[in-house]
Order: structure tokens, then C-alpha cells, then sequence
């Protein structure tokens, strides 16, 4: 009976524990990843950005660790080693590709805003001669409702001098 707790007892520090130890530490550097990512979404800062990348490459060293360890024996962790690595190596990818895509936005906006400073005082012009012409345009409908309202006036008083 001592014999097999020995096995059990080394076998439980040989394999088990420092496989759920070196799981652990891949689950925590995947989330440090995660949560430096929603940090530079929020910020959109270079320091975070760096900082992000230092994360993910803290997570593939931990990674190198899992792997390069001695054989889990009768545990799943082993046989998903492939797809995790697989899996965090797309998200590296994707993460980066993200960043691309905020910093073309940032340039994009700011060559929006230079060439709205630009264009304003086309702007204004424009606005200025399109709100002198709704000017003549509102005192022409008024001269031309006057008008048709002294000749239906007119009209009106015609008919009651007339005789029946």
C-alpha cells in the first residue's frame, strides 16, 4: 500500500502538478495578453502597445517552458499543447494586424481634420452665396404673395360692385 501512495505521490509531483503549474502560467500570461489589448484599445498609446507585445512574448517563453517540460502522461493538456500554441500564435496576429488597423484610422483622421481646416474657407464662401440666393429667393416669394394677394383682393372687390 506504501508502495503505491509512493507512486501516486511522485507521480502527483512528477507530472500532475507541474503540468497544471505550467498551465496555470499560460493561462496567466494569456490573460495579462488579454487585458494589456483592451488597455490599448482603450488608450491607443504606443507605451501600451509595447507593453502588449512584451505580454505576448512573455506568454510564447511560457509557452516554450510548458512544452519543452517532461511529458504529461494520461492528460489532455499535452494533446491540446498544439492547438493552445496554434490558437495564441493567430491571436498574436490578429492583435497586430488590430493595431495596424487603429493607427491607419489615426492617420486617416488626421488627414480628415487637415483637410477640413483646409476647405473651410471654401465653405464659408459657399454658404455665403447659397444663403444670399435663399435671401433674394424668401424676398421674391414674399414680393410674389403680396402680388397675388392684392389681386385677389381685387378680384374680389370687382365683384361686389358689380350689380346682379
Amino acid at each position: 500500500m506504501f508502495t503505491r501512495v509512493s507512486t501516486q505521490v511522485t507521480t502527483l509531483s512528477q507530472h500532475t502538478l507541474p503540468a497544471v503549474q505550467k498551465q496555470h502560467g499560460v493561462e496567466r500570461s494569456a490573460f495579462e495578453c488579454i487585458m494589456e489589448e483592451r488597455n490599448y484599445v482603450v488608450a491607443q498609446k504606443e507605451e501600451t502597445h509595447q507593453k502588449a507585445k512584451a505580454k505576448v512574448a512573455e506568454l510564447m517563453v511560457t509557452w516554450t517552458r510548458w512544452t519543452g517540460g517532461p511529458p504529461v502522461q494520461g492528460h489532455c493538456l499535452e494533446t491540446k499543447s498544439k492547438d493552445v500554441r496554434k490558437i495564441s500564435q493567430q491571436w498574436a496576429e490578429l492583435y497586430e494586424k488590430g493595431v495596424g488597423a487603429f493607427q491607419s484610422n489615426i492617420t486617416a483622421t488626421t488627414e480628415l481634420a487637415a483637410k477640413a481646416r483646409s476647405s473651410a474657407p471654401r465653405r464659408t464662401t459657399y454658404m455665403a452665396a447659397k444663403n444670399y440666393g435663399y435671401s433674394d429667393a424668401k424676398n421674391a416669394l414674399a414680393i410674389v404673395n403680396r402680388i397675388n394677394a392684392l389681386a385677389f383682393e381685387t378680384r374680389m372687390n370687382e365683384k361686389a360692385y358689380m350689380p346682379l
